[in-house]
């Protein structure tokens, strides 16, 4: 991907995540609104979605930032590379070709790789040939192009040994000349005669149903409104949408989607085969979708809220109770949010919350009903079954009750985080020695005894 500064200005190159060459003058920025259930937050959504795609595991509980000192930064899963010229007497001099498809407007873009170049101290001359004209049909049968817009790179590149890595890695060594062959799509394939991976995208969604709009797209263990997902997946996996069509399920168009793919709920996404040309984006829709015979992919598992369309009912809301340990363990105690924190990243919105002190009634009812025995926690309503990012990871969490309701109880993922134990009335902590770290060696009360 093309390296962007502080400043949205592009400053380098990377290999994509399957190992094609791809640039993109895109800031992360993400523009548009779709429903009224459009979120500021987007970048924050997308952040943890690159996160948790690689990651795995019920990530939020070992990495709270009340805990421990913060979370830790996840570890790049792609080196991302500035290229930087060896330095020597003079700029190294590099030619370009760009060999370009005027009507592939969202394919990526040749222009960046001179002016990374420039920007880094190389001396570029460049050339840009539209591929339908003389000199450009001669250039793709000397060089046996494939897939446009391209590059033709020649000139002094042992001299920047980073570029010269990702043009053996993404190129082909043609009468002295790099040819840039493996390219991220969208392209446009002039052996099929036309633009490959450009998705068309179409959502159905219930107007009258306000908790479907908290329904998400499980990721592997993390989770992403649906209304987000087509401006998520662009910009995490640089996606080409040709269409992104919304239809209201009273619609007349949407009618008949429903009825020939025989949806079950929604809200449903539909993305045409197009998901094809990118392998990464296409193994994880794979468990998350059907392939249909006209070769759509079909999201079926949705996290809940949503609509049963053979019940006209919403399914999955959520309620949160949360036993805090009150005034026995301040400011000692964990901050019981991150629990919220957690299960929203799963996909877990609650559509209702109450919160009690453990000495309280409700909280004394609560204690004795469930042998709970630390708080802060965390119970939740049985419909969270209905949750498969949750199902994937809560036996490392807590565990469910003979009436379906589950409570958070695994302090170990708290990583030292400090509790009341209501066993011998005292602040408390699984790892002293962790915790200790973490606070800069001033233990609670109560504490090493």
């Amino acid at each position: 991907m093309l390296i962007l500064d502080g400043n949205g200005e592009k400053t380098g190159f990377d290999l994509s995540l399957n190992g094609s060459i791809s640039f993109s003058t895109k800031n992360n920025a993400i523009q548009g609104e779709r429903m009224d259930n459009k979120s500021v937050f987007n970048g924050i959504i997308i952040g943890i979605l690159l996160v948790l795609v690689v990651a795995g595991g019920y990530f939020v509980l070992i990495s709270i930032g009340a805990i421990g000192g913060g979370p830790q930064k996840p570890t790049p899963t792609s080196s991302i590379t500035t290229i930087t010229p060896t330095p020597s007497v003079s700029a190294p001099k590099i030619d370009i070709i760009m060999l370009t498809a005027p009507e592939c407007t969202d394919c990526f873009d040749i222009e960046a790789i001179p002016y990374v170049l420039q920007q880094n101290g190389a001396q570029v001359t460049q050339k840009k040939v539209i591929y339908t004209s003389d000199e450009g049909k001669a250039l793709i049968g000397k060089f046996n192009v494939t897939k446009l817009p391209t590059a033709i790179v020649s000139g002094e590149i042992s001299k920047i040994p980073e570029f010269e890595g990702l043009l053996l890695k993404a190129g082909e060594k043609i009468d002295g000349k790099f040819v840039l062959k493996d390219i991220a799509p969208p392209y446009l394939d002039l052996e099929l005669g036309k633009i490959i991976g450009k998705i068309k995208y179409a959502t159905i969604y219930d107007q009258f149903c306000f908790e479907c709009r908290k329904a998400s797209v499980p990721i592997q263990s993390s989770a992403v409104n649906f209304s987000l997902l087509a401006e998520t997946l662009k910009e995490v996996f640089s996606i080409g949408i040709a269409e992104d069509i919304e239809y209201e399920a009273n619609t007349t168009m949407a009618r008949e989607l429903i009825q020939k793919y025989k949806l079950e709920k929604l809200p449903a996404i539909i993305m045409s085969d197009d998901i094809l040309a990118y392998p990464a984006l296409e193994a994880i829709f794979a468990n998350i979708s059907t392939i249909e015979s006209d070769g759509s992919y079909v999201l079926r598992k949705l996290n809940p809220p949503y609509l049963n369309l053979s019940t006209g009912k919403a399914g999955g809301l959520v309620s949160f109770v949360y036993i805090k340990a009150g005034a026995s363990c301040e400011p000692e105690c964990y901050d019981y949010t991150v629990h919220t924190t957690a299960l929203n990243n799963l996909g877990v919105m609650a559509t209702s919350s109450y919160y009690y002190d453990y000495d309280s009634s409700p909280g004394r009812n609560y204690t004795k009903m469930y042998n709970i025995t630390k708080v802060p926690t965390v119970l939740i309503s049985p419909e969270v079954k209905l949750y498969p990012a949750f199902m994937s990871v809560y036996k490392q969490i807590g565990d469910f009750e003979k009436d379906g309701w589950f409570v958070f109880r695994n302090f170990k993922v708290l990583e030292g985080a400090w509790f009341f134990d209501l066993t011998t009335n005292t602040t408390a902590t699984l790892d002293p020695n962790l915790a200790n770290q973490a606070t800069g060696g001033n233990l609670p009360p109560n504490i090493g005894g």
